[in-house]
């Protein structure tokens, strides 16, 4: 196992970004800061426009030199979503102060439009999208439900009420929406947002911020979801075939209240501990501290890393990526590193380990891209630019990666060699 300390490897942190990001087309675009306590007084930022996460802004992958700024207002926990609607490429990014998504040309710095001011809630990551016979619907969750917006004017095509529910994955070829929320799930019609089926789940059955996923291929696709409740050892992984049967569920789980998942190679992976909520690192016992593989299809622990060793509150967020898994640790806890390891997705054994010196903390994912993990920091408010190899560009449109699957999965070719 090599140690490597990123600010002798690769000493760029882009200062004025801390939360979530998506790269289109070799330019990356990120929810941007003008204010934090911790932060270093010379912000980039806080002239410009001095009020907390005032911009969406954009630069380049590889010279990371800022394009341009997007004129969102308070987009805290909104990681932007770029796409193309009707020839046009636009970003679009949830306001939660103002409870609407905006849009703005991506080239120009337009605005297009608003949507309705009716998307209540902060903890809100990203977009799904959904190609309609009558054109692009960008997939939006609030706290009072699910919204289909528009993307060329930001009108509400339609609206599914519900509780709480968290990014939705998107079944294209069929037309399927399979939505999550506090208590159940529910399969929706992409195009009306008609109900087509829904069950209940047992506890734990909360819903926070993170990503159901579209699994597998073919006819063998399932769908994951992730199911929260207070308390140690409180999470489950629940999978359903397409038609929301029932296959397998994994409680007990020592994961976080804003974890994600990662689903590739048939197998899903995740992380632990948490800091949002639950301190596991006050417990005496620390064999929580661990990374997982179970089976996609029978639910069996394909392979289980011990990660006791590491200083570590929370492994929220792992990207596959070419057979390795990317795999980073949060936490606000001064004195404690940020670490960025890199794991065989085949049997989970530890490569390399990157460090960092002082705590990363983001309720965003991370993105990967060209080789690099680019992940928002609120304590330190930069953007952490990690290089863990050679890789080509490579687009990472939705917070969870794929903006319809969000499988938090990266193409193979952006990462080809491992340093």
């Amino acid at each position: 196992m090599q140690m490597i300390d990123t600010r002798e490897n690769f000493p760029h942190s882009i200062a004025g970004y801390s939360q979530g990001g998506t790269v289109v087309d070799s330019v990356a675009y990120f929810t941007a800061n003008s204010y934090q306590e911790m932060a270093d007084p010379g912000k980039v930022w806080q002239n410009e426009r001095p009020m907390p996460y005032p911009f969406a802004a954009s630069f380049c992958i590889n010279s990371f030199k800022k394009i341009r700024t997007y004129d969102f207002e308070d987009t805290y926990d909104s990681t932007p979503i770029v796409l193309e609607s009707s020839g046009r490429m636009i970003i679009a990014a949830h306001q939660y102060k103002a409870m609407k998504t905006s849009a703005f040309d991506v080239q120009t710095g337009e605005k297009l439009w608003d949507s309705p001011a009716n998307q209540g809630g902060a903890l809100f990551f990203g977009y799904s999208y959904y190609h309609s016979k009558k054109g692009l619907l960008l997939i939006v969750c609030s706290d009072s439900g699910l919204h289909a917006l528009d993307a060329l004017t930001g009108r509400e095509e339609w609206f599914f009420p519900s509780p709480h529910g968290v990014t939705p994955c998107v079944d294209q070829g069929k037309g399927r929406i399979y939505y999550q929320y506090n208590g159940g799930i529910s399969i929706l019609d992409a195009s009306s947002g008609l109900c087509l089926s829904s069950l209940s789940v047992d506890n734990p059955a909360v819903c926070i911020s993170w990503n159901t996923v579209l699994a597998g291929e073919g006819k063998d696709k399932r769908i994951v979801t992730y199911w929260y409740e207070k308390g140690f050892f409180g999470s489950c992984i629940r999978v359903y075939d397409m038609e929301l049967k029932f296959i397998w569920e994994k409680k007990g789980i020592p994961a976080s209240r804003k974890a994600t998942l990662c689903c590739a190679d048939a197998k899903i992976f995740i992380g632990s501990g948490d800091h949002w909520q639950q301190d596991y690192i006050k417990l005496k016992d620390q064999s929580w501290k661990t990374i997982s593989a179970y089976d996609l299809y029978t639910g069996k622990t394909a392979w289980l890393t011990s990660m006791h060793e590491y200083e570590y509150s929370c492994i929220p967020n792992i990207i596959y990526c070419n057979g390795w898994l990317i795999a980073e640790s949060q936490t606000n806890i001064c004195g404690f590193p940020y670490l960025v390891f890199v794991l065989n997705a085949k049997n989970g054994e530890i490569l390399r380990l990157w460090y960092r010196k002082g705590p990363a903390n983001s309720c965003a994912p991370p993105v990967f891209s060209s080789g690099m993990l680019l992940s928002g920091d609120l304590i330190s408010d930069n953007v952490l630019v990690t290089r863990l190899g050679e890789g080509e560009n490579s687009d990472w449109i939705g917070a969870f990666g794929d903006g319809q699957t969000h499988s938090m999965t990266a193409p193979d070719y952006a990462l080809t060699n491992l340093y």
